[in-house]
């Protein structure tokens, strides 16, 4: 097979999927990663990203109570990491970079099952359902 030069995936809705799906390097991003991490919040129950991460994930105004936004995710991490730009302010993109790598490296671990499969419950469900936090089957 003869390739012309690079070939870029279009299995990837946005620039935000193909970084979360590792094709685009987490380190080359230059502006926000709040969409990229929107993406992966939005796979983990609030509970479990708090408990993962060590940090307090209050519920926001449009969200549902059991998911967070990327953006929110960023800012916590940021604070009990320590990351914190002049003024205060946390480091949501060196934080949210963090956040991504583990995602991307597996420590993070979230599975797409294959098209049809029903019924698989994700690493977190697991957790959360031996630790009370959530009932099984819920």
């Amino acid at each position: 097979c003869d390739c012309p030069g690079l070939v870029f995936p279009r299995f990837a809705e946005s620039r935000a999927y193909m970084v979360v799906s590792g094709v685009l390097p987490i380190d080359k991003l230059t502006n926000d990663v709040r969409g990229p991490l929107d993406i992966v919040a939005s796979h983990f129950h609030k509970e479990y990203l708090s408990r993962f991460y060590h940090i307090a994930l209050d519920t926001e105004d449009g969200m549902p109570a059991n998911k967070v936004s990327g953006k929110q995710l960023a800012e916590a991490y940021a604070i009990v990491r320590g990351l914190i730009l002049m003024g205060g302010r946390a480091d949501e993109m060196k934080s949210g970079r963090k956040v991504l790598k583990d995602y991307i490296d597996g420590k993070l671990c979230y599975c797409h099952p294959p098209p049809g499969v029903r019924g698989l419950k994700q690493r977190s469900e697991v957790f959360l359902e031996r630790a009370g936090v959530v009932e099984a089957g819920a």
